[in-house]
């Protein structure tokens, strides 16, 4: 079916590697992301945050998406375990976010008005926790920044006694570090690491810059030097990779085992590292779609085109296509909505007026969202079973308890009952006793 109605559309290139176990990476049925891979979403994407296994993506209306794991509710909805596509974070809608951070199993935001929330950690609607400034995470607590440090763990806030001025603050995995007004780097609470440094930045492991722009990370309670010759702006280290953005915003990405280094030739605007996967926001591209026909055409053009970017040393670039009638409409699909604007920087939504045919991809995350459903009720069915089991346990056991102190307390009837039959044979004996005294004084009166 064609139409002659177009539509403007934006899209966003992010540039996914490293563990997908959860779908972290954005990709489905594939574990392990071993090469620098190109997905495509439909919108303008401005700010990324990587957790433990899961993604935050904040778009330029201040909207937030999440997917990957939602074991502990830290993709901000209800009744879905993994998300292998952008979901939005449910009940924060009315809300311009404006920065984004994820730890081991929480997410955070900061919106436009300094309002700080978190979720995860067992609680799935994002909680305000404070106003701030600034936001950052380490795997299992957040730092605050407003007129002084506030470290939130464990549901707990408190404040962070810091006797320097802070210029400047990071989060590692387990660490807290800060500037001072001298540009001198300390761990918390008062560990002076080296001076003359000009930039920090958090990830897995911190990296710093130094006024000479040369390039640290800290790792078993010591800085190592990475060398790199080019003038570099921004970095984030994982446990595995690096990456590290110049000044013309080519990324050099570094396994960390071999000290291997390969630079990429294309230009990335934002970079983000969790434990164990990096992503990379790449070109926003803005585009019109005559008809679904066209759209269709395209796509296969797209696949025709892909082609493996670089053929030597490490992680060469590939492009995954992903439709994008799979991330339109239900969220049990594990798919979204987009807006899409005529402006350059706004997205309204986009309406097909004609039906879309049910493709084959569309079956399988139908059966596999059942299946997701059929796991649940049988894990249901078997909690119940144990509650049902437990229960009649310690129903039997109160039996028994009874029976036992029923038992007890005949015991002790029959007891009493020992006693005074004792009792009263004792005093028969001193009768007894009494009688043989008296009888044997007649008899030797007699006698005498």
């Amino acid at each position: 079916m064609t139409t002659d109605q177009s539509f403007e559309y934006f899209t966003t290139d992010l540039y996914v590697m490293g563990d997908n176990k959860e779908s972290q990476c954005g990709i489905d049925n594939q574990d392990y992301v071993n090469k620098l891979t190109k997905i495509n979403l439909p919108m303008v994407i401005r700010e990324i945050a990587c957790g433990l296994e899961h993604t935050l993506i904040v778009t330029n209306e201040g909207q937030v998406y999440a997917f990957g794991s939602n074991l502990k509710g830290q993709l901000g909805v209800e009744n879905i375990s993994v998300a292998c596509s952008p979901i939005q974070v449910q009940g924060i809608n009315n809300l311009n976010c404006i920065k984004i951070a994820a730890g081991e199993y929480h997410s955070c935001l900061l919106t436009d008005e300094n309002q700080g929330y978190q979720w995860g950690d067992n609680i799935v609607k994002p909680q305000f926790i404070r106003q701030a400034q600034n936001i950052k995470c380490g795997l299992n607590f957040t730092i605050f920044q407003d007129d002084c440090l506030y470290i939130y763990k464990n549901q707990v806030l408190q404040t962070l006694q810091i006797h320097s001025q802070i210029s400047e603050f990071a989060c590692s995995a387990y660490n807290l570090f800060y500037l001072d007004n001298n540009n001198s780097l300390f761990m918390h609470p008062e560990n002076k690491l080296i001076d003359n440094v000009s930039n920090i930045f958090s990830g897995y492991y911190l990296s710093l810059l130094t006024e000479e722009n040369k390039l640290y990370y800290y790792q078993d309670k010591k800085l190592i030097q990475v060398n790199i010759q080019t003038n570099k702006i921004d970095s984030t280290f994982s446990k595995e990779f690096a990456i590290i953005l110049d000044e013309n915003n080519k990324a050099i990405i570094i396994n960390l085992k071999t000290q291997q280094q390969k630079e990429q030739d294309y230009v990335f605007h934002a970079i983000s590292s969790g434990v164990n996967h990096l992503i990379l926001i790449g070109n926003i591209t803005r585009g019109s779609k005559q008809d679904q026909e066209q759209e269709e055409q395209e796509q296969i053009q797209e696949a025709d085109d892909d082609s493996i970017l670089e053929e030597d040393g490490m992680s060469p670039i590939i492009t995954q296509k992903t439709q994008q009638d799979q991330l339109l409409n239900t969220q049990q699909n594990n798919t979204f909505s987009f807006s899409i604007r005529k402006d350059l920087q706004l997205l309204h939504s986009i309406k097909v007026n004609h039906k879309e045919t049910q493709t084959d991809d569309d079956i399988y995350y139908q059966l596999k969202y059942e299946n997701e459903e059929l796991r649940k009720i049988q894990q249901q069915q078997k909690k119940n079973l144990e509650i049902q089991i437990q229960f009649q346990k310690t129903l039997q056991d109160q039996i028994n308890r009874l029976t036992q102190e029923n038992h007890m307390l005949k015991l002790g009837q029959n007891k009493n009952q020992l006693l005074s039959l004792i009792k009263q044979k004792q005093q028969n004996l001193r009768n007894l006793i009494d009688e043989f005294y008296y009888k044997q004084r007649e008899f030797l009166e007699q006698k005498k």
